[in-house]
């Protein structure tokens, strides 16, 4: 109430002041210099800046909520409107069994995880070795990785099923309605005219223009880039110029794509080798590959380049995830190490060897050993301890450790001195 008095209160002071100032005086009432003064001084006040520019691109860009509630406060989620709202075509899914990261035997091999909603995994054809052209039905949302997804259906008469429909990697840009294709095995003959492709024709040769050419026509290259060089086709490297921009690489000219396949990452073309057997991309890390020409990529960057700037709001969202509290190494307990002093004797009854065994009960291994000496006699031991699985552990290493000894002089044992400290 009282910021809307002090808003009114300083309108009416300064609607004066503009209003006096808009009056010329008599002498400038057959001039233009005074409004044309006023003009420049109001345009000058009101141009965007790149500054204003930017942030009003990040606000239209995102998408943030009332504080109503503690957890949206900070909630920034980016804005895609042309996703589609329902769900998946299930016969291009499958289910997702979780393992709360436990291996075959129950034991936690991958920490932090757990929990988290239902989903089911979109299969992707990270191949693309149908031809042809496809069209674009819709863009969709994927919760199993940051990019979105495609949803595809092929212009041939007589497919069904997975060929028919398809989902793959959504480029930038790439909308419903578009039309995308792969070249996979190269260009089809006749798509071009007076071209001929074959696996003779390298990147190096299309840039220097040393092309193959039917019945003499010269061929503009230019004709080959507009059919070819589209977001989301897919092309051989061999047939991309340097300089262009891709993303879903594969490693293997018969394997899937399995590079540079993250939300908002790309990979460039730098270079051809000369003698066409490889090219050379520089990857999101800066990286710089030697992949072999015969090898395909999808034009374009990968879509949903905002995702990194998303804020998740609160920690439950996290849990949503199927992602379980992380916690720092130095915020733990300290570990508890028990110290065994072991008197070995050896066959003929005789105290040999003293050594001092240092065994970490959090990963159950023995993890030091001092003052091992003796004159090579045959010698065992046994080792006991609070925990049965730490005196397994130690019996079998110190009987490895034994040059032809004897199970018999385990039962020799002069004497076990066992205490516990704390180390940190």
């Amino acid at each position: 109430m009282f910021a809307v008095r002090s808003g009114a209160s300083l309108l009416r002071s300064t609607t004066p002041a503009v209003s006096a100032r808009s009056a010329a005086p008599s002498f400038f009432a057959g001039s233009n210099v005074l409004k044309r003064a006023l003009t420049t001084d109001t345009l000058t006040s009101h141009r965007p800046t790149e500054v204003s520019r930017a942030f009003k691109q990040t606000d239209t860009r995102f998408k943030t909520y009332k504080p109503i509630t503690p957890s949206i406060r900070h909630l920034k989620l980016p804005l895609s409107p042309h996703l589609y709202r329902g769900g998946p075509v299930r016969q291009l899914t499958a289910p997702l069994r979780k393992k709360g990261g436990r291996n075959s035997h129950g034991r936690i091999t991958i920490r932090f995880r757990g929990g988290g909603h239902r989903r089911r995994i979109r299969i992707l054809d990270f191949k693309r070795a149908e031809p042809g052209p496809h069209d674009v039905v819709r863009i969709e949302y994927d919760p199993g990785r940051s990019a979105h997804i495609a949803l595809l259906k092929s212009r041939a008469p007589n497919v069904t099923g997975t060929k028919l429909w398809s989902y793959i990697l959504a480029p930038e840009g790439l909308r419903a309605g578009d039309v995308v294709e792969s070249f996979r095995e190269g260009i089809p003959a006749g798509r071009v005219p007076g071209f001929v492709d074959s696996k003779a024709l390298r990147g190096k040769a299309l840039e220097t223009g040393d092309t193959q050419l039917a019945d003499g026509a010269s061929l503009s290259l230019g004709v080959l880039r507009t059919e070819t060089l589209k977001i989301g086709n897919v092309l051989p490297l061999r047939l991309i110029p340097t300089g262009t921009i891709v993303h879903n690489l594969n490693l293997r000219p018969d394997g899937r794509c399995m590079l540079v396949r993250s939300a908002g990452t790309f990979a460039t073309l730098i270079a051809h080798e000369p003698d066409g057997k490889y090219s050379h991309v520089r990857l999101q890390s800066g990286e710089v590959r030697k992949i072999l020409q015969d090898c395909v990529a999808t034009i374009g960057k990968v879509s949903n380049s905002l995702w990194k700037n998303r804020n998740l709001g609160k920690a439950g969202r996290n849990r949503w995830l199927g992602r379980r509290p992380r916690v720092r190494g130095m915020a733990m307990n300290r570990c508890v190490v028990f110290r065994e002093m072991i008197i070995f004797v050896n066959a003929r009854g005789a105290v040999d060897v003293t050594i001092l065994t240092e065994v970490d009960v959090v990963n159950p291994r023995v993890t030091s050993s001092h003052g091992l000496s003796g004159d090579g006699s045959a010698r065992a031991g046994v080792l006991v301890s609070q925990a049965p699985w730490v005196t397994r552990m130690a019996t079998r290493w110190l009987y490895q450790r034994d040059q032809g000894g004897s199970r018999n002089a385990v039962a020799r044992l002069a004497s076990v001195v066992s205490y516990c400290t704390l180390i940190g």
